[in-house]
């Protein structure tokens, strides 16, 4: 994705744009005020600057006649050999005709500082604030945002559930964006009176430089487990980039936010320690009895936390040892509540700002987001994707579920299989009932994705048919396959009875499904409801969604 922003760095010279860059050569006239930049050619514009990309599924080099014909300005490139290729198609073709030639080191790293540069470096007059980690960054963002808002604060936000701030939302089809989108955001955002954008900073964007050109007052570390081990390859490379948010893009005056109860944050801290910088180390936990940030006298129940939080850190506030409620569900959330109230000390925000910032967050979009069902069991729509996530959920929510815990879960195709023998694991280890079925399976086939899964299984476990429509007690285990995830939901439903609860883990607040290389839309809400309204006889006034106080 790429949004196209107005207002750039029109009138500004490309010779002023490339004395950034430490270009390798440049051919032709320098003088030019070129559009903005761009690395979709079918998003190009006449006037544009066109960078050639190679990404993990395509190569833009490929595009650069397509980007010459559309009337592109400039052609930012990395690869002499495909530029030759490209322009063959040209011979004969006057050169004061042809673009500006612009060869660079990497494109992959000269794409966000020529970005930044073009909207004029709109990070700088921003105070930002980026979240890096696992699971807990939207919950974080959302939390961090509130109590800002309420200390007066103008606060953007950039995530998972989109970009948004005032009335502008713009959907995300990724958690960080590329580049070109960041910075002509983060430049909107300044203009309609920002004063602080919160990001979740994704372990792939940091990887692929997208926040080059970005320097964070605040750096917050969740936590870390397995995850996207198909594109980092290992643990260590995972963690490594999720690192960068602290050794490259935070301030040497910012402040790190640490979750030390972690084993990678405790990683984190040591090695920010051990280089002797300048910024400012605060750390949070439960566990840990040196945290700077901690919260005692935990009580979870299903309408929410109350809990205490204590710090030995010296604010402006007489004392940090105040009494929180929160509507939001399970340990996982007593995390999220600590970092953000640990990222928003900076800010020197009123104690009765934050404390109605957390109370006015009761609910999560995708995140343990509960519909209500007037028969007298509970549906939950989550988020969990990796085992760690699907842990912390399903412990919350097997806390206050009195009959028995039905999940329904898949994993996604195209992504790391190790994790999805782990799952049915995570799954076996709460549920009652198990209905295994498809995730996003992409191109691969669903059948192979659910194999994987019941690798995990438990020998003990039996298989049951899934037209029966009664069970024993909750103490007998059992599974079934439905490849169809539209089926494998009503199956959950139809066994569900008093005092049960039906689980749908995996996609969250997503409203599609991928299908080979088709996006579908899809709602695991939206099929919930549509089963109960259909099967159940209920009108729609007797069917309400209403998100789970997560």
């Amino acid at each position: 994705m790429t949004e196209r922003h107005e207002g750039g760095s029109k009138n500004r010279a490309l010779r002023e744009l490339l004395s950034l860059l430490n270009p390798v050569h440049v051919l032709g006239d320098t003088s030019i005020s070129p559009g903005s930049p761009c690395t979709d050619s079918r998003k190009l514009r006449q006037g544009d600057i066109f960078v050639a990309l190679k990404g993990s599924r395509t190569d833009g080099h490929k595009f650069i006649g397509e980007a010459v014909r559309k009337g592109a300005s400039v052609i930012v490139y990395d690869n002499e050999k495909a530029l030759k290729e490209q322009l063959a198609m040209f011979e004969g073709t006057a050169k004061d005709a042809l673009p500006v030639l612009v060869r660079v080191e990497d494109t992959a790293k000269i794409l966000p500082l020529l970005t930044a540069a073009y909207y004029q470096h709109p990070s700088s007059s921003l105070k930002l604030i980026g979240i890096t980690g696992t699971n807990g960054k939207t919950t974080t963002s959302i939390l961090i945002q509130s109590i800002l808002s309420e200390a007066g604060f103008s606060v953007g936000r950039i995530g998972t559930l989109g970009y948004c701030w005032g009335s502008n939302h713009i959907e995300a089809h990724l958690t960080t964006p590329d580049p070109c989108a960041l910075h002509g955001i983060l430049q909107q955002m300044y203009k309609d009176g920002v004063n602080i954008a919160v990001m979740e900073v994704s372990s792939h964007a940091l990887h692929q430089h997208r926040v080059a050109g970005c320097l964070y007052d605040v750096a917050v570390f969740t936590n870390l487990s397995q995850d996207h081990l198909d594109y980092h390859r290992t643990m260590e490379e995972y963690f490594r980039s999720k690192l960068r948010l602290f050794t490259e893009y935070l301030k040497a005056n910012g402040i790190a936010v640490v979750n030390i109860d972690d084993q990678w944050g405790r990683k984190i801290l040591e090695h920010l320690e051990s280089k002797g910088r300048n910024e400012k180390i605060v750390t949070y936990g439960i566990e840990s009895y040196d945290a700077e940030i901690s919260a005692e006298d935990v009580c979870y129940s299903p309408d929410g936390l109350e809990f205490r939080i204590k710090s030995s850190l010296s604010t402006d506030h007489d004392e940090i040892n105040y009494k929180v409620s929160s509507g939001l569900l399970g340990k996982l959330n007593v995390y999220n509540i600590l970092s953000a109230v640990a990222a928003t000390l900076a800010f020197n925000v009123p104690l009765e700002s934050v404390l109605k910032g957390i109370e006015k967050v009761r609910s999560v979009d995708g995140r343990l987001q509960r519909i209500a069902t007037p028969n007298g069991f509970s549906v939950i729509v989550d988020y969990a994707h990796t085992p760690d996530a699907m842990e912390k959920a399903l412990s919350c929510v097997r806390e206050w579920t009195k009959g028995r815990l039905i999940v329904v879960f898949g994993c996604g195709g195209d992504r790391d299989r190790t994790k999805r023998p782990l799952m049915a694991q995570v799954a076996s280890k709460f549920a009652d009932l198990i209905v295994i079925t498809s995730d996003n399976p992409r191109t691969e086939a669903p059948e192979r994705i659910i194999e994987d899964i019941i690798a995990g299984m438990p020998v003990t476990w039996q298989k049951f048919s899934a037209d029966e429509s009664h069970f024993s007690a909750p103490k007998s285990k059992s599974y079934t396959i439905e490849v169809d995830r539209r089926q494998a939901i009503h199956i959950a439903i139809n066994v569900a009875r008093p005092g049960d609860t039906v689980f749908i883990g995996g996609k969250g607040h997503e409203t599609y499904q991928i299908i080979g290389q088709e996006k579908i839309p899809f709602d695991d809400r939206l099929v919930v409801k549509e089963y109960l309204d259909r099967c159940c006889h209920l009108t729609s006034a007797d069917i309400r969604f209403h998100k789970c106080k997560e």
